[in-house]
């Protein structure tokens, strides 16, 4: 079981600013919403992802645990002003091998240059759709077309983190409906502890 969760963001608190900008802070605080007793690699069990509009105050996270929010969002407290959950299995992967999809998609915008371990950011808009058709492709997903909408800085000071995440929007024929399934679960690209690898059907045809 997968769950997909939505959240506004009261954006007059100063920990929510904080957290915004810095995505290592962001994902602390969700991970606060999960249970303790999880093993050595709680992360991996929670399979925590999200992504985050600084501009309108909206969090989506995905999770394989349902996140228990009533801490960030009780009457006192009122990290979240308005938070909604359900179930990603039945209500975001209802698709097949050879339909058509519409889909919004949060990519990080980085390569691994031949010749070294170190991924760096990829400077223009056609390399950005570029790689996203080919990870999307090995995901399982045949891309028709994809744009990008918008671009975030990501940014975690502990960690050194700084890299830009498209927001990607496109149409694509399913090849294996299975494989993108379980693609989307875990997350596509990479990215994905800092607000990237979302992947959302937004139409089904």
């Amino acid at each position: 079981m997968s769950y997909r969760t939505v959240c506004k963001l009261d954006l007059d608190r100063r920990d929510v600013e904080l957290d915004v900008a810095d995505r290592d802070r962001m994902h602390k605080r969700l991970m606060s919403l999960f249970p303790d007793g999880l093993g050595d690699n709680p992360r991996q069990a929670i399979n925590l992802l999200f992504v985050v509009d600084p501009i309108n105050g909206e969090l989506m996270l995905q999770s394989d645990i349902r996140p228990v929010v009533g801490p960030l969002n009780d009457a006192r407290n009122r990290y979240f002003t308005r938070v909604e959950t359900h179930d990603l299995d039945t209500s975001g992967l209802d698709f097949e091998t050879g339909d058509t999809i519409q889909f919004m998609f949060w990519f990080a915008a980085l390569e691994r240059r031949t010749g070294s371990n170190k991924r760096v950011g990829i400077e223009s808009d056609k390399g950005v759709c570029e790689k996203a058709i080919a990870v999307l492709k090995v995901a399982g997903l045949d891309v028709n077309g994809v744009s990008i909408i918008d671009s975030q800085q990501v940014v975690s000071k502990k960690r050194g983190i700084d890299y830009m995440n498209a927001q990607l929007v496109g149409s694509g024929v399913v090849m294996n409906a299975e494989k993108l399934k379980a693609a989307i679960i875990k997350g596509i690209g990479s990215g994905r502890l800092w607000g990237s690898g979302v992947f959302v059907v937004s139409d089904i045809k």
